[in-house]
C-alpha cells in the first residue's frame, strides 16, 4: 500500500524541481495543498470528513438527519435554514478531532453515536442571499475529504 507521506514527499520534490517551469502561483498552490495534507494526515484519530453542499432548500440537512437516524440539524420551509457549518461527529472522536475542526473552520459540533469514523458537515447554501453563507462553503469545501453536492430535482 502507498504511504501518504511518500506521496507528499514526491509532491514536495516535484514542486522543488518545477521552479522556473510552472508559474509561481501554481507552485504556491501545490505547496499549500501539500502542507494542508500533511497537517490532515497528522491528526490523532481517523475519520472521513464529508461535507454536504448545495443550493437553498436542496435537502442537505434532511439528508444529514436521515444518515444519522435522528433530527440533529433543523430543517424548515424558511430559506435559508442552515446559517453556519455544523459537524456531526461520533462520541469517541470529538476530543481527538479538535484540531481538524479548527483547520476546516467548523465551530458548531453535535456529538452523536452511530457516525463513528465519519464526520458529516452540514453546510449553508452556497447560493444564499446571505453572502456570508457562500464564504463558509468556499472556506470549508477545499479542506474536507469528500463533498457531496446535493441537487434539488426541480
Amino acid at each position: 500500500m502507498i504511504d501518504v507521506r511518500d506521496v507528499l514527499d514526491s509532491l514536495d520534490l516535484a514542486v522543488g524541481r518545477a521552479h522556473g517551469v510552472l508559474p509561481y502561483e501554481h507552485l504556491q498552490q501545490l505547496a499549500e495543498q501539500a502542507h494542508r495534507l500533511r497537517i490532515r494526515h497528522g491528526f490523532v484519530g481517523e475519520a472521513l470528513v464529508v461535507a454536504l453542499a448545495g443550493g437553498t432548500g436542496s435537502g442537505k440537512s434532511s439528508i444529514v438527519n436521515a444518515l444519522v437516524g435522528d433530527v440533529v440539524v433543523p430543517t424548515g420551509i424558511v430559506r435559508p435554514t442552515t446559517r453556519h457549518a455544523t459537524a456531526i461527529v461520533g462520541g469517541g472522536s470529538d476530543a481527538d478531532l479538535g484540531p481538524l475542526f479548527e483547520m476546516v473552520g467548523v465551530e458548531h459540533r453535535i456529538v452523536r453515536s452511530g457516525v463513528e469514523g465519519t464526520v458529516l458537515i452540514d453546510l449553508p447554501d452556497f447560493d444564499s442571499t446571505a453572502e456570508s453563507h457562500r464564504h463558509v462553503v468556499e472556506s470549508v469545501v477545499p479542506r474536507v475529504d469528500a463533498v457531496v453536492w446535493v441537487l434539488d430535482p426541480e
